[in-house]
């Protein structure tokens, strides 16, 4: 009886070391996945940027509060801009449509717009979108380009740890941009509340 606990013990114990280097390797792939892609379509957009920005006379073009902001298909997505996170070495594409698929491509627009200072954004945890989100501090800079060339400077605020159902909290607030992305083991969220630059 106690050998084949035993054995019983030790095929369960090799299934589930399996299991857990099967989903390491996974992660790894998709994180790596992510970030190329990435890389691809912000290649794409600094293209489209420029050719918009060589175009507009100096100043650029100015969006009034309920004019929409433009947006460039690629691959059927719809993006709206460039997010930086100088002090995390991040440069992001943001999509203009929230979804679960649209996530493992790049951050994505969950709420609000920057026109109407509620502008909220959600990514998945890869390392090459907003895994690294825990690391920012308050006074970080954050920039978003939109497709006209616009560019909006910001500040890290303050950056706070809440419980995974905290969804309307992330909306909550008088923030012109907030970050936000689970923690790796997806029991809380991280959010980063950003405010205009003091600079400005």
């Amino acid at each position: 009886m106690n050998r084949k606990c035993g054995l019983l013990l030790m095929v369960s114990g090799t299934v589930l070391l399996i299991a857990a280097l099967s989903l390491f390797v996974y992660n790894y792939f998709d994180n790596k996945r992510a970030g190329e892609e990435a890389e691809t379509v912000l290649t794409e957009l600094r293209e489209v940027i420029e050719e918009k920005t060589a175009e507009q006379p100096s100043g650029g073009h100015k969006r009034r509060k309920n004019e929409e902001t433009p947006s460039v298909v690629i691959d059927g997505k719809y993006y709206i801009g460039i997010l930086s996170l100088p002090s995390l070495g991040l440069e992001l594409p943001v999509i203009k449509d929230w979804s679960y698929s649209n996530l493992r491509s790049a951050p994505c627009i969950y709420s609000g717009s920057l026109e109407t200072f509620d502008l909220v954004i959600a990514a998945h945890n890869y390392n090459t979108h907003f895994g690294r989100l825990k690391y920012i501090r308050g006074g970080d800079e954050v920039t978003f380009t939109d497709m006209d060339g616009n560019i909006v400077r910001l500040e890290v605020e303050f950056s706070e740890t809440t419980a995974p159902t905290a969804i309307e909290y992330m909306t909550a607030g008088e923030y012109p941009l907030t970050l936000f992305t689970c923690n790796y083991s997806g029991q809380a969220r991280i959010a980063v509340r950003c405010i205009r630059s003091r600079t400005e």
